[in-house]
């Protein structure tokens, strides 16, 4: 009867472990999900969808080195795109960013272009057509060699509206690299300690 009892309570733990291995199998090809590649983004070789993106910078603690920048694109319809992770509820590969060359024009003022229509959309996936929109403008601004990030919203070059973003001088506490964008009654206080950068859009017919 031992002997049994003991062959029985092998074989139930043998059946237990083989369950958990396929359960633990299962659960990784789900986490793991399909293998998705980044899109095969084209640009649009004649866009029309033009806007003059200028950024003046008031008060600089020094002379200004360079300003560069980046434009972000995302998926509005982001159903278009497969999910990665089928647990988190992931989708790869919404986002895309080009460089916005900006040009010196007077002083401390410098101007770039941009394309609402850059991107074409396109079925990437087979899952529809992917849109894409402008969620920002960055502008980088190179003082000394330290730089200092600026930011223009999606929906504000669209509008053609304009952005005041605060950049905290080298001797404010604590220091950062992302400047902040201003808001009038609630960080007054830091125009005390930062030189603004006025980034604007207007659209160019």
């Amino acid at each position: 009867m031992t002997r049994i009892r003991s062959t029985l309570a092998r074989r139930c733990v043998r059946a237990q472990l083989t369950s958990v291995a396929a359960a633990i199998a299962a659960l990784s090809a789900v986490s793991c999900g399909p293998s998705v590649e980044p899109p095969d983004v084209k640009l649009n070789p004649a866009p029309k969808q033009r806007y003059e993106i200028t950024v003046t910078i008031d008060d600089p603690p020094s002379e200004i080195s360079a300003v560069s920048g980046r434009i972000q694109y995302d998926i509005e319809n982001d159903l278009c795109v497969p999910i990665a992770d089928p647990i988190a509820g992931v989708r790869k590969y919404t986002s895309f960013t080009q460089p916005v060359r900006f040009r010196r024009e007077g002083n401390n003022r410098y101007i770039g272009d941009v394309y609402a229509d850059q991107l074409k959309n396109e079925n990437y996936y087979g899952l529809g057509v992917c849109r894409w929109r402008i969620t920002g403008v960055d502008a980088d601004i190179d003082i000394r060699g330290s730089k200092q990030h600026a930011a223009l919203d999606g929906t504000f070059v669209i509008n053609q509206e304009l952005q005041i973003n605060l950049c905290r001088r080298a001797y404010a506490s604590p220091a950062s690299d992302s400047c902040m964008t201003y808001v009038k009654g609630i960080n007054d206080a830091e125009k005390d300690v930062s030189y603004s950068v006025i980034i604007s859009s207007r659209r160019i017919f």
